[in-house]
């Protein structure tokens, strides 16, 4: 790998060497990228002699089983921290915990979100990396950090999760580069990659469920999904992934996927399969955010039904019936 010049990031990795305590901070129902970007950074800041915390909830996929880091993750924090560091959320309004940010100092934050518009104390925020551990991999050169076994598997989550396994087009050659180095260190990612694309059974029936809701609009364009909180499964099983089912099906170019989370509260993930259609901008109408062809944002709504004609008509300038 080239050497990393970029006096904004090196300006993050001074005020962290600075720092003695850390509480790190993700967002709410944390992916690959994010857990494998905590990992990483809790991990590379633990072996320069930092106290390091995780404010990361536990994911209902089990990936933070993965690594004894995760062991740490929802444990009770007690004490001050010098400062805290946000990985991976596009806004503040949807960080983990955020209640604790009250324990830190000061609010650094790490991102790859096309609609992160920079927020906390002091951030960075690179939306041509491929993942949060893309950034994460330069950090911890510029800190001089060592790499292991472990934070080379917390990598590899982190990049693989966010690329669709190397498919989608935010994977670069620089994505490829820092793959070939990582295998130097672990020879673990096929059992990685098999236990984050296994599901419970649970899950399966939750996604028969979904798909019994598809619907398409817009001869085939738009593809939606929903499920209901009246399903008991919502609170056991992870719904990572479920909206990759209509993503994939051809001619289809915008899929979402609403869950509802509350009486009145629904979260919907976006996906666009084509680089001309910038759902980011979408997201940010409704408080949300996310990249080009992944985004999100939660809604208010009476229904789903209202949920749905809020999405169609967010589109009725592109499509018509």
């Amino acid at each position: 790998m080239e050497a990393i010049n970029n006096k904004k990031l090196y300006a993050i990795a001074q005020s962290l060497m600075e720092q003695p305590s850390i509480l790190i901070f993700s967002h709410k129902n944390p992916d690959g990228d994010a857990i494998g970007s905590a990992v990483c950074a809790g991990l590379a800041l633990k072996s320069l002699g930092k106290k390091v915390s995780y404010a990361i909830e536990k994911d209902t996929a089990g990936l933070y089983s993965l690594f004894a880091e995760g062991d740490c993750f929802g444990e009770e924090i007690g004490g001050s921290y010098s400062a805290a560091l946000v990985l991976d959320c596009s806004t503040s309004d949807f960080i983990a915990n955020e209640s604790l940010l009250g324990k830190c100092g000061r609010v650094i934050v790490l991102d790859h979100h096309l609609s992160n518009g920079g927020y906390g104390d002091e951030a960075y925020i690179d939306s041509n990396a491929a993942a949060t551990g893309e950034i994460l991999y330069d950090l911890i050169k510029l800190l001089g950090a060592p790499l292991s076994t472990e934070s080379a598997n917390a990598l590899f989550l982190s990049l693989s999760s966010d690329t669709g396994y190397f498919r989608y087009s935010n994977t670069t050659a620089k994505t490829h580069m820092i793959m070939a180095e990582l295998y130097g260190y672990s020879s673990s990612f096929s059992a990685i990659s098999e236990y984050a694309d296994s599901y419970t059974l649970d899950r399966l029936m939750l996604t028969k469920t979904a798909i019994d809701s598809l619907e398409f609009f817009y001869g085939g364009k738009l593809g939606i999904l929903s499920l209901t909180k009246e399903n008991d499964l919502l609170q056991t099983s992870d719904t990572e992934g479920i909206i990759d089912i209509v993503r994939n099906v051809k001619g289809c170019v915008f899929s979402a996927f609403i869950k509802q989370v509350g009486d009145s509260e629904y979260k919907v993930s976006m996906r666009s399969a084509i680089d001309s259609l910038d759902i980011s901008t979408i997201a940010k109408k409704f408080g949300g955010g996310g990249h080009q062809r992944s985004a999100g944002f939660n809604m208010q709504a009476g229904s789903i039904a209202q949920v749905k004609q809020a999405i169609i008509g967010t589109l009725e300038g592109i499509w018509t019936e």
